[in-house]
């Protein structure tokens, strides 16, 4: 009995240090915000309208690595007005807006990455179910490319927060309840140490409080929002042929044609 109890013992041990030594991977890649905040008001998701969970910048204080240089993906849940995560968008998507940073990592985060080019570089998207408050059942996993990028001055750490909007095909999102961020491997430092991607979070605590990060699929839950606002995709209207414009040409003509000769018969 004495044995059992022993190994059983010596289990628990080695599995809450594999546990510690997982969280310790991922949190070393986190990076906090040290900068002073200047409260103003949530960030515009205009243009974003099936589903918006802005950026406040008065209400932000971590961001997470989210980049296939290391393997660490990030995963935000959509929310409905009482916190609950469950699909919130009733039809196709094809833009994402999020707010991130870019920083140099060498065994920590040391600096802005100048040599970084987010905006050349494609980010990997994932819409999955729910399973128990974490990503389930991958919907579409699909590319994300940047359209452009604005600079907030928004004042983070070291740098500033940046502005990304992404768009990507056309996916239905009616079960989609996770949105999974990883930007694709970038360019390294001129120190040639790495230049990593990191989403930053949110604290209105206007939503849930509570996201996913995972490193090579191992998930670890985080206590905090990620930003995100999501499109509501409009099918181009088609535009008439020259075909159609030349038989609306026509029939004017006809038209006025006739008009001349009534007119004329009838003098």
């Amino acid at each position: 009995m004495k044995n059992t109890i022993t190994l059983l013992t010596l289990l628990t041990l080695l599995v809450s240090l594999g546990s510690n030594a997982q969280n310790n991977a991922v949190s070393e890649y986190s990076l906090f915000n040290n900068a002073p905040q200047s409260p103003q008001a949530l960030l515009s998701c205009a243009g974003y309208e099936a589903y918006q969970q802005p950026m406040d910048d008065a209400n932000y204080s971590t961001a997470r690595t989210a980049d296939a240089e290391i393997d660490l993906t990030a995963h935000e849940s959509m929310v409905d007005g009482g916190g609950v995560i469950t699909p919130m968008i009733n039809g196709n998507s094809s833009g994402l807006k999020i707010w991130g940073i870019s920083a140099e990592f060498n065994g920590g985060f040391i600096g802005p990455c100048a040599e970084d080019d987010i905006a050349g570089t494609p980010f990997n998207l994932t819409f999955s179910d729910d399973n128990a408050g974490q990503p389930g059942n991958v919907i579409a996993s699909v590319t994300g490319t940047v359209d452009n990028i604005n600079d907030t001055a928004i004042p983070f750490a070291f740098t500033s927060v940046q502005e990304i909007n992404l768009s990507f095909p056309e996916t239905d999102m009616s079960n989609v309840s996770w949105v999974s961020v990883q930007r694709q491997a970038g360019q390294n430092a001129a120190s040639g140490n790495q230049c990593l991607f990191l989403w930053v979070n949110e604290t209105t605590a206007s939503y849930d409080d509570y996201s996913q990060q995972d490193n090579a699929g191992v998930f670890a839950p985080e206590v905090y929002d990620l930003t995100m606002c999501i499109d509501q995709y409009v099918p181009p209207q088609p535009v008439p042929s020259l075909r159609w414009y030349s038989m609306l040409a026509l029939l004017l003509a006809i038209g006025f044609f006739s008009t001349r000769l009534f007119v004329k018969a009838r003098k």
